[in-house]
């Protein structure tokens, strides 16, 4: 496999490693092309953010508000095709990198369609479209009509590009609508700069990109290795779960920046990038019980903070969702002073943090370690091998009240406690088995966490648990079935900063915490929203409770006394 680093005209162009002008196909198990708008956007306005530098003071008007940094690189990651030779014939078959370059080039044509004819900003449109005849095969243009050899067969993609296209397309020629609406409000000049000051912008924006957006390339020789390269995502004709595409992916960028910080070569007494991904993947997946928990409990923990509910860990579009930050690079080196401090954190002192972006590479791999040690000291059991029993699984992972995956509530419910609340935090630097040990203990000694974890459970127990009251013969549930969309409305799952599993985040100490939980889940706060018509159930329900916790108290008084 060969790598190669090329700006992002040349690759469209495919002017690189001696492929000039080849046919890129889509191999048939690709996925579909399925960005949305807001995906294709993206590539542009975060440009912004990393790259532009804005004019703090100007003597007089200027249509210019600043500009981009010409003498740095913007990294979009890597992508990765398979030269599929025929005798004298070569094509590319694109394997990772659809969703973006389909994404530009989508770009580039609904823009050029839109100006075209707009002669305020005929300048930067010929300037754009300069920069690729100087690149493209000149077959490929048919005046200033740009048509490259990318092949879509995939009639599902061919539809969603039309889709896209038509969006962005109309999304540009609202903006000289406006400019037709307006004249008569604020004055044809003024209109007519705003437009052409905003299609100015865009199109500058894409020669940027073009020019100064660079890909890491690969270039993968043999059929073999195409495969092997893609069987997170084909495995022989089987598609893989979420986690099996993020760890290639991730896999991907560890191994990236490994190689561009070191020359392809671990230093002396270190282990490579390779060698401790696969450490840690073997460790994180050494029982199927332990990998279950990665699977389901871990990426659902990940996953809160864009607000799904912990039973998508399944879905592959979040996919997307989990694949982080990767930060800009200015010639060999991460110039994202944020992101570069937290990926070199010695392993001991990682702390990740559940409402925190997810960091690409070798970061991804350390929250994965993280907090599936957090998970294995709650849920250890003598019965499973341990040597120290865990309080919280004895509260929660056995009672006569559960209802479907609440334990995965209870579960998500405490790492988000810990993880804002709790002194000790996992030690990549020691062993998994010793961590979790170590854990574990800690974990049975913070009494806030287990009160915190107990008002859980008698939560659980009111939209679960029948309950008779002391003067009615009928019982009272609240739900007789608490799922899916019912579950996502009384937890508020899909809001990531007000469900109450994220509530920690929310709050300045355990004791606050628990009150706020307390205050959230009353009956005078919990109403349509949350109980649909259940709520004046809940009300009654939780009426009954503390009449019948107030019996249960006076007996054992009397008990007490009694033994005395």
């Amino acid at each position: 496999m060969k790598e190669y680093e090329y700006t992002l005209c040349e690759v469209l162009a495919r002017r690189f490693a001696g492929f000039t002008g080849a046919e890129v196909q889509i191999p048939p198990y690709q996925r579909p092309y399925r960005w949305a708008v807001g995906d294709v956007r993206k590539l542009l306005d975060d440009l912004d953010d990393f790259r532009f530098k804005p004019v703090e003071k100007q003597e007089e008007p200027s249509d210019q508000d600043g500009c981009y940094d010409e003498g740095a690189a913007y990294y979009y990651g890597t992508i990765c095709f398979y030269a599929n030779r025929d005798g004298d014939k070569v094509a590319l078959e694109l394997i990772d990198g659809q969703q973006r370059l389909t994404s530009f080039l989508i770009l580039f044509q609904a823009l050029l369609c839109a100006v075209d004819g707009f002669d305020a900003v005929q300048k930067e449109r010929r300037a754009l479209i300069d920069v690729l005849k100087e690149a493209a095969d000149p077959a490929e243009w048919q005046g200033d009509d740009w048509r490259p050899r990318f092949v879509y067969r995939q009639p599902q993609t061919q539809e969603h590009i039309r889709s896209i296209y038509r969006e962005l397309l109309a999304d540009y020629l609202r903006v000289k609508a406006l400019a037709n609406d307006a004249k008569a409000e604020v004055g044809e000049d003024a209109v007519r700069a705003y437009a052409a000051n905003f299609f100015r912008r865009e199109l500058r924006r894409l020669k940027y990109e073009l020019t100064n957006g660079v890909f890491a390339v690969r270039i993968i020789e043999s059929r073999y290795d195409a495969d092997l390269f893609f069987q997170c995502e084909n495995n022989r004709g089987m598609d893989m779960d979420v986690l099996d595409i993020l760890k290639a992916y991730h896999m991907r960028i560890a191994l990236a920046a490994s190689d561009e910080n070191s020359a392809g070569e671990p230093a002396p007494g270190q282990e490579s990038a390779g060698g401790k991904i696969r450490e840690i993947w073997k460790t994180l997946t050494a029982t199927e019980e332990r990998s279950t928990r990665l699977r389901k409990t871990v990426v659902g923990l990940l996953l809160l903070r864009v607000g799904e509910p912990y039973w998508m860990f399944w879905d592959k579009r979040n996919v997307e969702k989990l694949k982080g930050m990767h930060g800009t690079v200015h010639g060999n080196r991460v110039v994202d002073a944020k992101l570069a401090l937290s990926a070199q954190m010695p392993e001991g002192g990682f702390l990740p943090d559940l409402m925190s972006p997810v960091i690409a590479g070798m970061p991804f791999f350390a929250t994965l370690a993280s907090y599936q040690r957090m998970v294995e000291a709650l849920c250890l059991q003598k019965s499973s091998g341990g040597e120290v029993d865990s309080v919280f699984a004895r509260l929660v992972l056995n009672p006569d009240w559960q209802f479907d995956d609440s334990r995965a509530l209870a579960i998500q419910a405490a790492v988000c406690w810990l993880d804002r609340f709790s002194v000790e935090s996992p030690d990549l630097s020691k062993p998994f088995d010793e961590d979790v040990k170590r854990l574990c203990c800690a974990y049975n000694r913070d009494f806030e966490l287990l009160l915190y974890i107990q008002y859980y459970i008698r939560l659980f127990k009111r939209l679960r648990k029948p309950i008779t009251p002391r003067d009615s013969p009928n019982t009272i549930t609240v739900f007789a079935k608490l799922v899916g969309a019912r579950q996502t409305a009384f937890f508020k799952l899909d809001r990531s900063f007000e469900n109450l599993l994220t509530l920690p985040y929310r709050t300045n100490s355990p004791a606050d915490c628990r009150r706020e939980l307390e205050r959230l889940t009353h009956p005078d706060q919990v109403g349509w929203p949350m109980a649909g018509d259940h709520a004046g159930a809940y009300r009654k329900y939780v009426a009954a409770e503390n009449e019948a916790d107030i019996e249960k108290l006076k007996d054992q008084g009397k008990q007490n006394e009694h033994a005395v």
